[in-house]
């Protein structure tokens, strides 16, 4: 993956007008992008940056997880929020295999 700085003018939506600048993410290796784990790093890199700025409440309903928001909440790492899912993914996986076709 490669990350490149972009600054841009939304033409509509809560910024409209105004400069912005972000990161553009280009995937080069779809097969190892783990995109929830790569949204978590994101989350906790805004919290560190801007722990006061950040409204980290409206995460939550991205995430839809309560353990994973308040593990943010208590300023867990990225790596130790995703181990905590281990569990959970390997009987989701075990249940999901009998309806794999391929």
């Amino acid at each position: 993956m490669t990350l490149t700085p972009i600054h841009f003018t939304p033409s509509s939506s809560t910024f409209a007008g105004e400069g912005c600048g972000g990161v553009r993410f280009t995937v080069t290796g779809r097969d190892s992008l783990r995109p929830v784990a790569l949204g978590i790093e994101i989350a906790v890199a805004l919290r560190d940056l801007y722990p006061v700025d950040w409204q980290r409440e409206k995460l939550i309903s991205l995430l839809a997880n309560r353990d994973t928001f308040e593990r943010l909440e208590r300023s867990d790492t990225a790596d130790s929020t995703a181990r905590s899912w281990e569990k959970g993914l390997d009987g989701f996986r075990e249940r999901r295999a009998k309806y794999l076709l391929y």
